[in-house]
């Protein structure tokens, strides 16, 4: 396959609907690139909103690459949504990429009235990096007490969302529970540029035992921030589920379902609902309907 034929993919994909909203700067003009598009979908009561985070390993990626199908069947179910482009590791490392996605969280949520959404019924969906984001968000604390380490929003209303959807997420952000996950010394390589490694000269396995890194990497994994009545949790995984090769590098395991698989567990312990599907187990069903009625469920 040669370039030009996905640029000729590309050019004749489906494209979203223009939103309603574009490219509001939810951190008023704060930082670069903390911008959202909106779409409202038609409906003479508050609806839902269900937010999307792009993926691209913290570096990269934009809103713009929200699923043109999905967005559609979200509106017809009156849901509507938000897309979110947040700070990138080279602009800002960690804890950034949670902060600018929590402030558009409150950004929305402060300006429910203006844009007929329901504060307390908001759901979050993104792939890879933006399925790490969406898991965080259903499940940090934001009470707001000066004493609460994991504090880092500067208004009062809540950042958390109420239902999540995960495609091929990393379910931690900790590169020391995932060498052991993987049995690999090979750290995938956004990882030390997310966390800021590159700048301290720290960009190899021996590094991530520097103890100074240790409560980001906590921080930054959603499943430390795991409690009893967080948000319900859809996890997808393309990925089949095959044991890998010691030592296999960040690009072979960072969207591997034992991610999944380890959440749920702990989910499952928690009573809290946790649906897991795998793309190889999967025959004629259309993902995005899954994701569709998981949001009905949980948000309708």
């Amino acid at each position: 396959m040669t370039l030009s034929f996905f640029y000729l993919l590309a050019l004749f994909a489906p494209q979203p609907i223009e939103p309603n909203h574009k490219n509001i700067n939810y951190s008023f003009n704060l930082f670069q690139r903390t911008e959202l598009d909106l779409w409202l979908a038609e409906s003479e009561e508050p609806t839902p909103l269900v937010i999307y985070f792009h993926g691209g390993g913290f570096k990269g990626g934009d809103k713009k690459s929200i699923n043109p199908m999905l967005l559609d069947k979200l509106l017809e179910n009156k849901i509507s949504v938000a897309a979110v482009n947040y700070r990138l590791s080279w602009m800002a490392p960690f804890p950034a990429q949670m902060q600018d996605a929590g402030a558009a969280v409150q950004f929305l949520r402060s300006l429910s009235s203006v844009f007929n959404i329901d504060p307390t019924r908001f759901g979050a969906i993104g792939g890879s990096a933006g399925g790490a984001i969406s898991l965080w968000l259903g499940f940090n604390d934001d009470s707001n007490t000066k004493d609460n380490p994991r504090n880092i929003f500067p208004h009062r209303v809540s950042a958390k969302v109420q239902a999540v959807v995960a495609i091929g997420a990393q379910t931690t952000l900790d590169p020391r529970v995932i060498s052991k996950m993987f049995n690999t010394n090979n750290i995938d390589q956004p990882l030390y540029e997310l966390y800021g490694m590159n700048h301290h000269g720290m960009n190899s396995f021996e590094h991530i035992e520097n103890p100074k890194f240790h409560p980001f990497f906590e921080w930054a994994s959603p499943v430390s921030h795991l409690n009893a009545g967080d948000a319900p949790v859809f996890l997808y995984y393309g990925q089949k589920n095959e044991p890998l090769p010691e030592n296999s590098p960040g690009h072979v395991y960072i969207h591997h379902p034992k991610f999944g698989f380890m959440l749920k567990e702990k989910m499952d312990e928690l009573n809290i609902e946790c649906i897991l599907k795998l793309q190889e187990n999967m025959e004629n069903e259309n993902i995005n309907d899954h994701f569709v009625a998981f949001f009905n469920k949980h948000l309708n």
